[in-house]
């Protein structure tokens, strides 16, 4: 009884984590969903256009400061790898197909875009200020590297990435929200239990 007990707390822990899901749409990547983030799940969407068009302004901005988008393209990157189940049962290899991703029409690398911030030059050009997760395909890489990383840049708020093969804006928002695995768990564990000590009571 003992064992049953503790694989049913073990079931009901794993059962309520979090899990992505690539979002495939005939066979490109649109959207990542329930990316954790520092504790924080985000959906991602792969799209192009421009600053101007995406976001409109700087307060529809989820991240506002370098260090955020930094950690979050990193964790982007970490999602580019190979044998991803997409959401249609297909495997992908993110890897090496970094075209895969919507608005990456580049076979050498596709930067995704993370915004966090806007400022103007002193000619009063607005500049979108983005970290970039750059996939590069390790097959223009010296063998056994991997050449991904993340770097800062600025583009013009209206500039329009449809225009170049390699950028796209990943577009962050925070995730539906969902119970904490922690609560359900203990709620779970509490209700075993419950019912363990009450069937040893008699």
């Amino acid at each position: 009884m003992t064992r049953l007990f503790l694989f049913l707390c073990l079931l009901i822990s794993s059962s309520v984590q979090a899990s992505l899901v690539y979002e495939m749409t005939n066979g490109i990547l649109t959207k990542i969903t329930e990316v954790d983030v520092n504790g924080v799940l985000y959906d991602v969407t792969f799209r192009n256009g421009s600053f101007n068009n995406i976001y409109g302004n700087a307060s529809n901005l989820v991240f506002t400061n370098s260090s955020d988008a930094i950690a979050a393209s990193n964790t982007l990157l970490s999602l580019m790898g190979d044998n991803v189940v997409g959401s249609d049962g297909l495997i992908y290899d993110f890897e090496h197909g970094n075209w895969l991703v919507n608005g990456c029409n580049n076979y050498v690398y596709c930067d995704m875009l993370t915004t966090y911030g806007v400022s103007t030059t002193a000619s009063g050009n607005e500049i979108a200020h983005s970290v970039y997760a750059r996939n590069f395909n390790d097959l223009y890489a010296s063998p056994g590297t991997d050449s991904d990383f993340v770097m800062s840049t600025g583009l013009l708020t209206n500039y329009d990435t449809s225009t170049t093969p390699w950028y796209t804006y990943s577009i962050w928002t925070e995730s539906a929200t969902v119970p904490e695995p922690s609560i359900l768990s203990l709620l779970g564990i509490g209700l075993l239990g419950f019912a363990f000590a009450k069937r040893k009571a008699k």
